[in-house]
């Protein structure tokens, strides 16, 4: 695995080792890992860093039973090879610091610039993102299109549903520029008709080159602007309208304000509030956290039966749970 220092700013290895144990796919693993890295950044800080992952799977025999890595090693090598132990194999035991770690003081000083720099953001936290009403059959074009984004394959089914809420259906007219290269967006997009034209300036003597189109021509509604989501940075190239059609957007404010909702304080709180946790430090009850899942239970659904044998540990995060004992 190897990854950029995004990932590191408030995971450790250990914490991400264990993430990437519970997948199959590498892809779905490095998912999950960026958007749990992203999700840290926008709880303490007001930028992201680059939030980069690559990461491989090696399917391998195992070693004939008895049969000793060094000699294993011997073996294979060449004799102009230079000899390697398998104790420079084991990775370091140490784990490497990260800010989840930080003092008091500076944990202070990061809530307080955030807390600076919540008028530029309009203050996420607080912000309630409108609700624009949709019909089943949008809701359903909006799933779809959004099922293999990275920015919500992570989410859960209440923060899915409040960037779904949140979408608002714009028209675009025949050569309406959508997104102009070079200008700060903040607005995600989905197409839900039409068709758009993408540019790239090829220099200042030059005319624009256009890279791809968008359309609904094959079935699929394409999305664009992702990057306006996570950074506030200027855009990379220009969206023009050629074909007259409707867009879905959400901007910035709404999409941080989602996920600023579901911030840790509430479920650090709910955690402190349990007996046998109460001696946990701040970094152990933030340790608890990273590994907490979220699972949602319709009316009427068994969490837990009378004589079953359970290793899972339970907070609950809305509705109500009775105990019946027989």
């Amino acid at each position: 695995m190897l990854a950029s220092d995004g990932v590191w700013e408030f995971l450790t290895n250990q914490t991400v080792t264990d993430m990437i144990l519970k997948f199959d796919d590498p892809l779905e693993a490095c998912h999950a890992v960026v958007a749990e890295a992203y999700r840290l950044w926008l709880q303490f800080e007001v930028r992201t860093d680059d939030i980069t992952m690559f990461l491989a799977f090696f399917d391998h025999d195992e070693p004939a039973p008895g049969a000793a890595l060094d000699s294993e090693l011997t073996t294979n090598r060449s004799e102009d090879s230079p000899s390697v132990s398998s104790a420079a194999l084991l990775p370091e035991p140490a784990i490497r610091p990260v800010r989840r770690g930080v003092s008091k003081e500076k944990r202070l000083a990061m809530a307080l610039g955030a807390s600076n720099s919540a008028s530029a953001d309009d203050e996420e936290g607080f912000f309630e993102p409108v609700v624009v009403p949709k019909t089943d059959v949008e809701l359903a074009k909006i799933q779809k299109a959004v099922r293999a984004n990275f920015l919500f394959q992570h989410l859960n089914a209440a923060q899915s549903q409040q960037i779904l809420d949140a979408m608002v259906k714009t028209e675009a007219a025949a050569g309406e520029v959508v997104i102009a290269q070079g200008t700060r967006g903040d607005h995600f997009y989905i197409v839900d008709s039409g068709e758009y034209a993408v540019t790239v300036a090829a220099g200042e003597s030059r005319p624009p080159v256009e890279v791809m189109r968008y359309s609904t021509s094959g079935g699929l509604n394409p999305c664009f602007g992702e990057l306006a989501i996570l950074h506030s940075k200027p855009r990379a190239a220009t969206v023009t309208c050629v074909a007259p059609g409707t867009l879905w957007a959400i901007d910035r404010r709404s999409f941080r304000a989602v996920l600023m909702r579901s911030s840790s304080q509430q479920l650090t709180r709910a955690l402190r509030s349990v007996g046998i946790l109460k001696s946990l430090s701040v970094n152990q009850i933030q340790r608890l956290e990273d590994v907490l899942t979220e699972v949602a239970y319709a009316d009427g659904d068994y969490v837990v039966r009378e004589g079953d044998t359970t290793d899972t540990f339970y907070v609950i995060v809305r509705g109500t749970v009775s105990g019946t004992d027989t």
